[in-house]
């Protein structure tokens, strides 16, 4: 089988809804949705049962650690789960479906997706990179795109790779900070792994090029929009990512999601 799973802590049904409708227009098969204890509600749940999306609630997670113990979670339920084929690891608010990406022709043996900006010109990537590995990788890395670490997928054997080399790097190489949680700097081990010699064989998409759109560091100059989310290829794409980053000056996406669901 496939699986898509997403942690989803605290989210109610508005923001869910997009996601979880738009996958089932194209997609039969299994989704597992992780919450945190006493975060689901019967509305939520009722929601989830209806368009058969399994629940794990998990008193693991919290709303603060979620970006980093939520790749534990992945791989404790890859290993338990012997007949997962293909896995898609994915945000989920900020999400919305086109097509099957498990059916996508280019679907490699490991997938990652790169947004439309270097490392060096982002402060919060350079600044996980550098707090957790040091100005030597830093430097390594800074010419490079940044890959999101909110999309990756691929098959059982290389995402079992992947994920114990994030939960590793996550426990072996922590991000300090004297703040009470800093959001996001998952990104520094999944960029450092993206970017080295044990995934040279993964796919690497440019934005333009791959069927996951990540749009947060992108202009919306460069897509087309029709019935569907395009690239300037005229290519639709699979998945879109982070469009709510836009959803106030662009209506159009809401007219795509209309479409769909």
């Amino acid at each position: 089988m496939n699986l898509v799973i997403g942690c989803a802590t605290n989210y109610q049904i508005d923001q869910i809804r997009n996601f979880i409708l738009s996958l089932r227009k194209f997609y039969s098969g299994r989704i597992l949705l992780v919450y945190n204890k006493n975060s689901i509600s019967e509305d939520v749940n009722f929601f989830l049962f209806q368009n058969k999306v399994d629940v794990l609630v998990s008193s693991y997670i919290d709303p603060k650690n979620v970006p980093q113990k939520r790749f534990e979670v992945y791989l404790k339920v890859l290993k338990k789960f012997k007949d997962i084929k293909k896995l898609l690891i994915t945000d989920v608010r900020d999400v919305y479906f086109q097509a099957d990406p498990f059916k996508n022709k280019i679907f490699s043996k490991l997938n990652f997706f790169m947004e439309d900006k270097k490392i060096k010109n982002c402060l919060d990537n350079s600044k996980w990179i550098l707090k957790c590995f040091g100005k030597k990788e830093l430097i390594s890395l800074e010419n490079q795109f940044i890959s999101c670490s909110g999309i990756t997928m691929g098959y059982r054997k290389y995402m079992l790779k992947y994920l114990k080399e994030m939960v590793f790097l996550i426990k072996e190489k922590p991000y300090f900070t004297l703040g009470l949680y800093s959001k996001g700097w998952d990104q520094g081990p999944h960029n450092f792994l993206v970017h080295s010699k044990k995934f040279r064989f993964a796919k690497k998409y440019k934005n333009q090029e791959g069927f996951v759109a990540t749009l947060a560091h992108s202009s919306l100059k460069n897509f087309i929009f029709k019935n569907f989310f395009y690239s300037s290829k005229n290519k639709k794409f699979d998945i879109v990512h982070q469009y709510d980053r836009y959803n106030r000056k662009v209506k159009i996406f809401d007219k795509i999601l209309k479409n769909i669901i």
